[in-house]
């Protein structure tokens, strides 16, 4: 008769063999704990790599930080359309923008508006804000254009102070994003609004969605 495999491991357990390997791996305990470490430690350095990471996933987004690598930076382009913007006026600026966001590859789209200020920013000469946007879209391209990633610029600050650098910066992260698109298929489309002020930009969110 065959034995049970409970009888089988029992007996294994007290067989002389298994007693001469775990009286081994008990005096070799330091050793084989030194090497595991070393073990994990190269480990730890290996993973970050690009080419073994991309392949990779990871459930818990807490173990992404240590994987994260500075992508963009692309300070000449932003020095050079900062340069360009500098001591123009508004409609100047929109022709430099329009230019730039034809020249990456976006769908580019100006638009007048009209929007009533709210209650607490209305003054009695000026109840509503007018002017004119530009922005250009980046479509993803399998995704619906009912959602998607708003990134913006205004051209001037709360001060006042001209906006030069934030918009030549959001003019190169559009063609960064747009250099992406050949390897990356985005889920989202991503709009680049340049406005007037904070307000300009509720006129083309609702001609978007």
């Amino acid at each position: 008769h065959k034995l049970p495999r409970a009888m089988k491991l029992a007996s294994y357990l007290e067989s002389k063999h298994f007693r001469t390997a775990a009286g081994l791996l008990i005096k070799r305990t330091r050793i084989i704990g030194f090497f595991l470490y070393v073990l994990a430690t190269v480990g730890f350095f290996i993973l970050p790599r690009e080419d073994i990471s991309r392949s990779s996933y990871f459930d818990e987004n807490a173990l992404m930080t240590g994987l994260a690598t500075r992508q963009f930076d692309d300070a000449v382009t932003v020095n050079r359309v900062a340069m360009a913007l500098r001591d123009l006026d508004q409609s100047e600026a929109i022709s430099v923008i329009d230019k730039e966001l034809s020249k990456i590859g976006l769908e580019v789209y100006q638009q007048n508006f009209s929007a009533l200020l709210p209650i607490a920013l209305v003054q009695q000469s000026t109840p509503t804000i007018s002017g004119r946007n530009i922005y250009g879209i980046l479509r993803a391209p399998r995704a619906s254009t009912t959602e998607a990633l708003i990134l913006s610029a205004p051209f001037h600050t709360r001060d006042g102070t001209s906006n030069v650098y934030g918009i030549a910066t959001m003019l190169s992260l559009a063609n960064y994003f747009k250099s992406k698109t050949i390897s990356i298929e985005f889920s989202h489309s991503i709009n680049f609004p340049f406005s007037k002020k904070l307000l300009g930009k509720r006129p083309g969110f609702s001609l978007y969605f």
